[in-house]
């Protein structure tokens, strides 16, 4: 029977140095990241709700520029710098020391102060999306540019026009004592003495400064940025490096959140038509356009990475839109949010924002835009502020990164917008009648406007969300001279199905800045609108607002943090731009969240999910990953019950928020160091356990923490901040707003992926004291000891979290790095090694996505001493852990996990570790790691080759390697290998189950497996005596000549009722993304091997094959099953099994060839019942894991156990599709009296499938596992 038949767990999954160097021979294709991941970027509109008082309203709203130097100013000036003006710019000079109090500068200007003095709230919403606006963008290209550092970046303030209130309420005129004018400015002696007024309003790019006696100086507000050299002028903290690509040329530019976003999110913008107060089409009076409703499409919704050049500059026209009749010359949405204004010196009058907000919900539902707010035909050049207005939409869910895919229904929709409080006239929408307006200003509603909003008006939402409010009528009531419609649209967009014309559920989350340019408005119409526009919701679902269910407040923030005197709850969507950290602060937040979304529906894909049975119930513990910043987490949930085939699940605990309240000195981390610390390639046996300690770690480790091609030689400071990072310290780490020296993490618990989350509770094995002496005092011993959960994740460490409910659950016990991720498995250290993780230039490897083998053994007989069977030899019974690093590197290690919780010390938790072994002849160490008792050696560990083994003697070679549990040593005199595979084709012997008769005594027959040459080896381990046990090639799995790669691990079980045994072996392979399209035949195999206690074979011990059969078996001596209803027909001129071949596949169309149905989830068995998941993937980017089909059936013919109801009568089936979604695994689990499959998908949702596929009679149930006696 299986050797991986769980003891102490049940998996549930959702499916040149040490070792470095050049690799020899052809590799096979190895994914660096989830090769099964829905990467549909999420739609952001921003409705830019900018009239003249949004553009021109002061930055920072105190009067009084703060001297002492508790404030910091933040704008397109560095606070901490000093500037000449070198008209027309201002030039950095140097950087201020701690001493320099106050932010100032003696005799020059101060980059705080100007920041306070200058900055308009647009300047620091543009900032923040992007870095600024960039006058001087050099250079556009590398070409022709031969020095580094290089180029040009000059920033401009935004166009500071006359209109309004603009010098009493919008940009007052501010005051500098004379007193402070030497320390801030550099005004010359003509001022000396004397105070400054400072203007703005009026003043177009430019801002004076005056005395008293009208001696003034007007500078243009333009700034260098991002020019580093060796006067003393370090970057800002917002410039990003863009390098040419031979990496000798560097470019640094001001990035924002747009930039860093740019692969994650696609970016689209609406605005005004540019009808404005002083403008060319309005005189000094007002006319009708100045009242002109609506809003236009500036730049329809797409990837912005094409606005951006090679160096990080912006493209003037990027999408070739330049129309000379309409002065039109710039185009994109970078360039409209930061250029809007610029060309017409001038900005709407009167905002309209509910009819703005109204016309983008439109756009994201693939409306037409309404006629009535397009410029008139024969409108000025003006009117368009240089750029294009869109008056046809495209659908805004297609994508151009899947053509021929249609509207996408996971493309998600999100608005981000910006406005002041004080808008006008904007009541012309749906149900508010023929002038919806109480102003003398009122249009005719337009005919074109939106009216079907789910059977409702704008009015009708509207009144809805006021009377959830307490509020009547809230459609006809006024603030300011506007109405609060938009707040009913966004509950509308948010609670409904926005296209119902395609699958699924689309809705919009609203983000909202209120720029506050009269101070703070209590439930005003933004924040209303985020709100109801923003609330939290079940998964994928349309929801009506519950208030007391539905979660929208705000964490850590309220009125009463800025007003004092209230304390009012905010909506989370909502954030306040009264002054640019609270604008920089929720802008970030806003993008996390939005691109934390889109990581969540990848981080589902694969994630794993480990089920314990306790006296309470049980707990699920499921491993996910982030793809917005390759971040993880392990959740732990308790069963509560089954209803209707769905576990409702309890959450318990989060270990990345556990983690991440954790100092990173506290943190118990440990590797393995050589004794000789000075040794810079120690062999796998001179490792020892250390703590991951600067001073702990070896010269070679200290080496490749810090070096690379640009610091060959290392750099200690550099390696030791590195290790700091990793072990959680983020002062060096880059934040949303501000950048630093390493790259920016969601949390510091890196993401999971493949490797499944393994439970370790008290010990539980069905080991006999007969066979194995002292295991029952063993058990006694450690029936209380802390439970732990153990997971690899892609920071390089092996996770082990307490698994407890209470209050120290989800708490780090340890965690452990292998000595090889130090290297890398290329001998890159900055690339592929675990510094890399600290890097801004980071892509996404594996370091650890391989799952441990967790299991007891006795340490005392291991080694293959005489006297290791003795029955009075001491026991030492030890709970071992081991594991690999799958893509992540070429070891495996060892740790004693027995009783962790109880180690106080990291000191403590480093003597635990036992051993790390890795061989030349080891690739990639995918395999899972067998743990097992042999006749010759005792208790050892056994590890595969994995895949890419090709730097050794044996290159390409199927190699098995068995171990000394205790010591890591090598037990053979040389691996042993197969006959499959060369250095040209690698044989990729991954994954091996072992057999044992039985499992009170645990003693290991045989190790079988499956290679990428569609081989199943056997080893034979029954001997006592043989130091090489020998292999043999079982099987070849072959359709015509085309060979049938194996990837995923055997199972061995024999039948109850006539004790033969099988070998079950599934096909297929998803390695990498070349694997997706494969359209081979693909098929499942029930091999016989002799029976439970015998196997086939030429020797003594072992049974005579069947007359007419030889070694390997092929599918002519198997019978085949065509109906799994039926099963097999069993004939004897085929008695070695049998085999059924997928049927499923999926037609991609366009002439390709189908995407046939494969077997790349773990096959379970049980009680006579075999189970696999036949995965059918395909190519449509919103279920890139496709569909499924889940089997169950008996072992000996083959014949399906699974039934559904038809009618209300329980009919057998073949399968049972799965439709939504793909599985990530299945396991058969104990549901009362009976087995049933227990599923989970891509998505993580949980269920099971089918009715009961056997009756548990009186089995041992062990974590859900069905385990019967033997």
């Amino acid at each position: 029977m299986s050797m991986f038949k769980p003891l102490h767990i049940a998996a549930l999954v959702l499916a040149q140095g040490w070792l470095g160097g050049s690799a020899l021979g052809v590799q096979t294709p190895l994914a660096d990241q989830p090769v099964i991941v829905a990467d549909v970027p999420p739609n952001v509109m921003l409705a830019l709700s900018v009239e003249f008082p949004t553009a021109i309203t002061r930055a920072h709203q105190g009067d009084v520029f703060d001297t002492s130097g508790r404030t910091e100013y933040l704008g397109y000036f560095d606070p901490r710098k000093c500037y000449a003006y070198s008209d027309p710019v201002f030039v950095p000079s140097g950087r201020l020391t701690s001493a320099d109090k106050g932010y100032g500068c003696s005799g020059e200007w101060s980059g705080n102060f100007m920041n306070w003095a200058t900055m308009q709230g647009v300047d620091t919403f543009r900032w923040v999306l992007t870095g600024g606006n960039r006058v001087v963008d050099e250079p556009a290209a590398f070409t022709g540019v031969s020095a580094s550092p290089l180029g040009r970046t000059v920033l401009q303030r935004a166009y500071a026009s006359a209109q309004g209130s603009y010098l009493s309420v919008n940009f007052p005129d501010r005051n500098l004592a004379a007193e402070h004018l030497s320390s801030y400015t550099g005004l010359g002696s003509g001022y000396t003495g004397q105070s400054v007024i400072i203007r703005n309003g009026g003043m177009g790019f430019g801002v004076s400064f005056c005395t008293p006696a009208s001696t003034c100086s007007v500078m243009t507000v333009s700034v260098e940025v991002c020019r580093d050299d060796a006067r003393g002028r370090p970057l800002e903290a917002f410039c990003q490096a863009y390098q040419d690509p031979t990496g000798t040329l560097t470019v640094y530019k001001p990035v924002g959140l747009i930039q860093r976003y740019k692969d994650k999110m696609y970016f689209g913008a609406f605005g005004y038509l540019q009808l404005g107060y002083g403008g060319v089409l309005d005189g000094p009076g007002g006319t009708a356009n100045e009242y002109k409703d609506g809003g236009v499409l500036r730049s329809p919704v797409q990837s912005v990475a094409s606005e951006i050049s090679e160096t990080g500059a912006f493209k003037l026209d990027p999408y070739g839109l330049k129309d000379a009749g309409k002065a039109i010359d710039d185009s994109g949405t970078i360039n409209y949010l930061n250029k809007f204004g610029s060309r017409s010196r001038a900005y709407k009058h009167y905002d309209p924002v509910s009819e703005l907000y109204a016309e983008v919900i439109k756009y994201l539902r693939h409306k037409a835009p309404t006629t009535s707010y397009l410029p008139p035909a024969a409108s000025d050049p003006v009117v368009y502020d240089g750029f294009p207005v869109f008056s046809r939409w495209d659908d805004p869910a297609v994508d151009a990164r899947y053509p021929g895919k249609g509207a996408l229904s996971c493309k998600r929709n999100y608005v981000i917008g910006i406005g002041d409080t004080n808008s006008n006239y904007d009541f012309e929408l749906s149900g508010m009648g023929a002038g919806g307006s109480p102003y003398p200003h009122n249009h005719a509603t337009p005919s074109d406007v939106d009216y079907d909003m789910a059977g409702k008006t704008a009015k009708d939402w509207t009144d809805a969300v006021g009377a959830l409010e307490g509020f009547s009528s809230l459609s006809s009531q006024v603030i300011s001279n506007g109405s609060y419609l938009m707040a009913g649209i966004a509950y509308f967009a948010h609670s409904s199905d926005i296209r119902p014309d395609i699958p699924g559920i689309q809705t919009v989350s609203t983000y909202w800045m209120d720029v506050m340019e009269s101070g703070y408005n209590h439930k005003n119409q933004y924040w209303l609108t985020a709100k109801y526009g923003g609330y939290t919701k079940a998964p994928d679902k349309a929801k009506f607002f519950e208030d007391g269910k539905d979660a929208w407040k705000a964490v850590g923030r309220k009125d009463g943090n800025r007003w004092p005197g209230n304390s009012y709850d905010l909506p989370m969507n909502y954030y306040t731009a009264g002054d640019p950290d609270s604008m920089r602060e929720g802008l970030a937040g806003a993008f996390q969240s939005i691109a934390a979304g889109a990581g969540a529906g990848a981080g589902a894909a694969l994630s794993n999910v480990q089920v314990s049975a306790t006296s309470g119930g049980a707990n699920t513990y499921q491993g996910s990953y982030d793809a917005a910043m390759w971040s993880g987490d392990v959740v732990a949930s308790r069963v509560d019950k089954v209803d209707l085939d769905q576990p409702v699940l309890t959450s318990l605990w989060s270990a990345a928020e556990r983690l991440g309240a954790v100092g990173s000195d506290s943190r118990r981390i440990v590797t393995l160091a050589p004794r000789d610390k000075a040794k810079l390639d120690p062999l796998p046996g001179d490792l020892v356990g250390a703590a991951f300690r600067w001073s702990s770690l070896g010269a070679a480790q200290q080496l490749n923490l810090s070096r690379g091609v640009a610091a060959p030689a290392g750099d200690p400071a550099d390696g030791e901040a590195v290790l700091n990072y990793l072990r959680g310290d983020r002062s060096n780490e880059t934040t949303e707003t501000v950048q630093k020296r390493y790259r920016q993490r969601k949390s510091v618990l890196g993401d999971i992926v493949d490797s499944r989350a393994v439970y370790l509770g008290k010990p539980s094995a069905t080991y006999s004291d007969t066979y194995n002496p002292g295991y029952s005092s063993f058990v006694a011993d450690n029936a209380k000891r802390t439970p732990l959960v153990m997971v690899g994740a892609n920071d390089g460490m092996l996770h082990a979290f307490d698994a407890t409910d209470g209050g120290s659950g989800g708490n780090e016990l340890f965690a452990l790095i292998p000595y090889s991720v130090f290297e890398g498995p290329d001998g890159s250290p900055d690339i592929s090694g675990i510094q890399a993780l600290a890097r801004k230039t980071y892509a996404h490897r594996y370091y650890m996505n391989a799952t441990p083998e967790v299991r007891d053994v006795d340490l005392a007989r291991t080694g293959g001493k005489l006297d290791s069977f003795s029955p009075g030899l001491s026991a030492d019974w030890r709970s071992l852990m081991v594991v690999g690093q799958g893509k992540g590197g070429r070891s495996f290690v060892a740790m004693d996990v027995t009783d962790i919780a109880s180690s106080a010390t990291e000191s403590d938790i480093a003597k635990r570790v036992l051993w790390e072994f890795t061989h030349p002849d080891m690739g990639f160490s995918f395999g899972r790691p067998l743990i097992a008792k042999t006749r010759r050696w005792g208790w050892v560990v056994i590890v595969t080759g994995g895949y890419n083994n090709t730097r050794g003697t044996h290159p390409g070679r199927g190699a098995l390697f068995v171990l000394n549990a205790r010591t890591g040593a090598l037990l053979t005199e040389r691996p042993l290998y197969t006959s499959g595979g060369t250095a040209a084709s690698p044989s990729g012997l991954a994954q091996v189950e072992g057999y044992t008769p039985s499992y009170q005594d645990y003693t290991l027959d045989y190790v079988y497996g499956g290679d990428l040459d569609g081989n199943l080896w056997r080893f034979d381990f029954t001997s006592g005596d043989q130091d090489s046990p020998p292999v043999v090639k079982l099987a070849e799995f072959l359709v015509g000549d085309t060979r049938q790669p194996v990837t995923v691990a055997p199972k061995i079980e024999y039948s109850a009722e006539d004790l033969k045994r099988y070998v079950f072996v599934g096909t297929g392979r998803l390695l990498a993304p070349e694997d997706l399209a494969n359209s081979q035949q693909h098929t499942l195999y029930a091999v016989r091997d002799g029976t439970k206690s015998r196997a086939y074979g030429g020797e003594s011990h072992q049974l005579p094959l069947p007359d007419g059969v030889s070694f390997p078996v092929r599918r002519a001596v198997m019978s085949p099953v065509t109906d799994l209803i039926g099963g097999a027909t069993l004939q004897s001129d085929k008695p070695m099994g049998w085999y059924t071949d997928l049927t499923g596949n999926y037609l991609p169309g366009d002439g390709k060839a189908p995407v046939t149905e494969r077997v790349v989830l773990s096959l379970q068995a049980n009680d006579g019942v075999l189970n696999w998941v036949g995965s059918i993937l395909n190519d449509d980017p919103c279920n890139a894991s496709g569909t499924a089909r889940v089997y169950a059936v008996h072992y000996g013919n083959g014949q399906s156990v699974l039934r559904t109801l038809v009618d209300g009568l329980a009919t057998r089936s073949r399968w049972i599709e799965v439709k939504d979604a793909g599985l990530a695994d299945t396991t058969l689990v104990r549901v009362g009296s009976s087995i049933r499959i227990l599923g989970t998908d891509v998505k993580g949702v949980s269920r099971m499938y089918g009715s009961a596929v056997a009756e548990a009679g009186n089995p041992r149930v062990v974590n859900w596992r069905i385990i019967r006696d033997e």
